[in-house]
């Protein structure tokens, strides 16, 4: 249809209808004074009568009086052929016993007279929301604002709701994900020492210690026949998952094409609050073999079982040297960290 172009007409259904009329479904009988809906069709009928699906019982109103759309009626019962009036506003109610509705409930249909705030597995119509509660004669009467216009708030509000709750469970699907991601702790060469003391420059055929090899790479370097022990303490995160391994990474080269059998033996010592610091024995283990040809950088790894890991806080004391004397070859270390699973912290 193409723009208007001079004033239209515009039908006016009011802000919030008062007054809905409203064909009738075929073979019906309302009751005044009873909550009204629709039936698939849009024909008026009661929540009863209104059949599947359940969208299609959402209440309208209160009908206005009686309404006597039977085959036996003058008018012969067929669909449409009799209006029905359906008053739209604010309507007391009984409630169902066990789901009785407060101020601002969404309230469903549980017969022709009674509301509750249990939808029944989503097997009841809206009636639409509670606005007040009174007693009369000892008797709860629950006040519920029904029109055309509260249902399409209330079952626009539910999709949006509907929408949160996914958007929702998806940022708390990536939270978890993120929190038991795996982390890792970079150890800088240089903050380890030799055997508790100090590292010193490497001197060729002389000393282990910290080199700069081929003006590009800092690492430590052993000797052949060097097994001089590099050491470490870190403290472990307070994330950190004790159900979980925690795995020691390691990457290194040999300058030499002779020693093809060298790995490096890893010491993990665990130091936990309120114990003695050498109350743990070791739980490392030895690297695979840096077998590549001599100066290619390769990566190792040894796994501390999550068994041996205690609750942070924690610290974790490494140790690393050589498994066996250096023949003819150097070794050279220019990497470490730990890699470890995060675990949600709770406050």
């Amino acid at each position: 249809m193409a723009d208007a172009t001079r004033f239209r007409d515009t039908p006016d259904g009011g802000d919030i209808p008062r007054l809905v009329t409203l064909p009738m479904r075929a073979n019906t009988l309302v009751i005044g004074g009873t909550i009204a809906c629709v039936d698939e069709d849009g024909r008026a009928a009661g929540p009863a009568d209104a059949a599947e699906p359940v969208a299609a019982r959402n209440a309208v109103g209160v009908f206005r009086a009686d309404f006597d759309n039977r085959t036996t009626a003058p008018e012969g019962g067929g669909a449409g052929a009799i209006n029905a009036e359906i008053k739209c506003g604010v309507f007391g109610f009984g409630a169902e016993t066990g789901a009785e509705p407060a101020p601002g409930d969404v309230c469903y249909i549980a017969d022709n007279q009674t509301v509750s705030t249990d939808d029944d597995s989503a097997s009841r119509g809206l009636a639409g929301y509670c606005t007040a509660v009174e007693t009369l004669n000892g008797i709860a009467v629950y006040y519920v604002f029904i029109s055309p216009a509260v249902t399409g708030q209330i079952i626009i509000a539910a999709a949006e709701a509907s929408r949160l709750d996914l958007a929702q469970a998806d940022i708390i699907a990536l939270e978890a994900d993120a929190l038991t991601a795996q982390a890792q702790v970079n150890i800088p060469i240089t903050s380890c020492t030799n055997a508790g003391a100090p590292l010193v420059a490497f001197d060729d055929g002389v000393a282990d210690g910290l080199a700069l090899v081929d003006s590009e790479v800092v690492g430590y370097r052993w000797n052949p026949p060097g097994t001089g022990v590099l050491a470490v303490t870190v403290p472990l995160p307070q994330d950190l998952d004790d159900a979980e391994n925690v795995v020691v990474h390691l990457a290194g080269f040999r300058v030499g094409d002779d020693d093809l059998e060298t790995a490096l033996t890893v010491g993990a010592f665990f130091q936990t609050m309120g114990a003695a610091p050498d109350a743990d024995a070791t739980c490392g283990g030895t690297t695979g073999v840096w077998d590549a040809a001599t100066t290619v950088l390769a990566e190792k790894t040894v796994a501390i079982a999550a068994g041996d890991v205690p609750a942070a806080p924690c610290l974790l004391t490494l140790t690393i040297t050589p498994d066996a004397a250096l023949d003819a070859d150097d070794f050279v270390l220019c990497g470490l960290w730990l890699e470890y699973t995060r675990k949600l912290l709770t406050a």
